[in-house]
Order: C-alpha cells, then sequence, then structure tokens
C-alpha cells in the first residue's frame, strides 16, 4: 500500500522490479479502482514469458514497453531490444560470453544448451574473469541488424529459459520454467504465480502449485492440466495441480520460488 501511494503521488513513468512483483502492483491497483501511471515496465530477476507481458499490459494500461533486462547484481549484462521478444542485446565491447557444458565444463557446441560464463572487460575495481551466472541458455546468437534500431551487437537467439539447476526432468522432459510460466498464464482466472515441487531427480509426475481466483472443479483442472501437459510434451495425467488462493504461493524475498525442492538432503 505505502508503494502505490508512492506511485499515485509521484507519476512514476519507469519501475524496474520482477515480473510477478510487477504483475501484484497492476492487480493491486486495479482492485483499488486505479490506473498505475507506468510507461515502461523493466523487467528484473527472471524470466518473462510472452503470456507474462500480456498479462503486465492488462494490469498496466498506461506501459506502453515491457523488457527484459537480464545480468547480475555485480554488473549489467544485456537488455531485451523493443518488439524482439527475448533477443537480449550483448554488449561485446564490454562483455565476453562463454556457453560450457556443466557437467564437464566443455564449450558447447553451436545450438546446444549449456551454462553461460561472463567476463567483464569494464569492471577494474572488482573484475569478473569467467564468472559462472548459472543461466542455461542456448549457444545461438543473432547479428543481422534489429530492424527498429539497426543494432548489430549479438542477440541472444531465445530467452533464457532458466537457470541451470533448475535443469529437472519430468518422465526425461526438462522443465524449462518459462515455458511452463507461458502455459499457466494461458489458464483462465490464474495470477500467474506457480511453484514446481522438486520432490526426486528424475520425477515421474510434474506436482505444481498454482493460484487461482476460481473455486477449481473437475472440469477447470482437466483442462488445465492438459495446457500444461501439451506445452511440456507430457500426458495430462502425468500433472498434478494445487490450487491455491491469490498470496499463498511461496516467494523468497520479491522473487517467486519458481522450485521448491523437497528432496531429502543426504
Amino acid at each position: 500500500n505505502r508503494h502505490n501511494l508512492i506511485f499515485k503521488l509521484w507519476k512514476v513513468d519507469v519501475l524496474a522490479t520482477t515480473p510477478w512483483l510487477h504483475r501484484l502492483i497492476g492487480e493491486e491497483a486495479v482492485k483499488e479502482g486505479w490506473e498505475t501511471p507506468f510507461k515502461v515496465l523493466l523487467l528484473h530477476g527472471g524470466a518473462a514469458a510472452e503470456n507474462t507481458k500480456k498479462k503486465l499490459f492488462a494490469v498496466h494500461p498506461n506501459a506502453k514497453l515491457a523488457i527484459s533486462v537480464w545480468g547480475t547484481t555485480d554488473g549489467h549484462m544485456a537488455i531485451e531490444v523493443p518488439n524482439l521478444p527475448g533477443q537480449l542485446v550483448v554488449w561485446e565491447d564490454m562483455e565476453i560470453f562463454d556457453i560450457v557444458d556443466p557437467k564437464t565444463d566443455e564449450p558447447a557446441a553451436e545450438g546446444e544448451r549449456g551454462e553461460l560464463i561472463a567476463t567483464l572487460l569494464n569492471h577494474f575495481t572488482m573484475p569478473l574473469i569467467r564468472y559462472s551466472l548459472g543461466d542455461y541458455v542456448k549457444n545461438e546468437f543473432l547479428t543481422d541488424p534489429d530492424p527498429t534500431y539497426g543494432i548489430t551487437h549479438m542477440r541472444f537467439a531465445e530467452p533464457i529459459p532458466g537457470r541451470v539447476e533448475w535443469m529437472f526432468k519430468v518422465k526425461g522432459k526438462l522443465l524449462l520454467p518459462i515455458y511452463v510460466e507461458d502455459a499457466v498464464n494461458e489458464i483462465p482466472d490464474t495470477t500467474g504465480m506457480f511453484n514446481i515441487f522438486v520432490y526426486d531427480n528424475e520425477m515421474d509426475k510434474l506436482k505444481i502449485r498454482i493460484e487461482t481466483t476460481r473455486n477449481p472443479d473437475r472440469k477447470y483442472d482437466e483442462e488445465a492440466r492438459q495446457k500444461l501437459a501439451e506445452r511440456i510434451g507430457l500426458d495430462k495425467d502425468d500433472v498434478e495441480i494445487e490450487w491455491v488462493k491469490p498470496g499463498e504461493t511461496i516467494w523468497t524475498g520479491y522473487k517467486l520460488q519458481v522450485f521448491v525442492d523437497q528432496r531429502k538432503k543426504k
């Protein structure tokens, strides 16, 4: 409530926070009967799926742009080119990226996914040299000039789907959080908030908690399971949803806890 009071009084043009907090702020404003003043939404702290952006525009009617800004607290890394979803620009005169197999530390082949390693060329007091960022990315970059701004620095060919430590499998299918998030946002009357429960290294079911404003019946649950299963490449019987009310998912600070580790520690 204090934040929303500041936004109303100061007419803030640009807001930078996580995609989940952006949506929460917007939905609170809608409930209170006022429009947020933001013209630009900068999305930090997690990859934003396209359906997530659509939901953000719905609750922030004055926003013209929603741009993913990606990197670390130690230094800026990349920013999404407006109108080119997921294509994050790498400033090649300031940073060097390597993509390696997280198990062997050997370079990933072109087109393969691996762990992102960064060297920043403009950090003098605290150099970052071959610094593991922990993101799981595809070793594929675009260099043709983008049609709007003519940028020729290399760009990621696809959105960053998640972290290396998030790469869990259900029946051999890799769970990429950005695609799960996209599917969740297609389910009617959900808030977009969810937790995936990791109960084993190789899981036979996707167990997920999702917030909804509905009182879910069997049909609603079945349609939602079908939507999630299709996106990940599973059967709907391989998906188990725990429906909760808004505000009942698990967060860590200002970030949604995408994965909740329930494996027994050895």
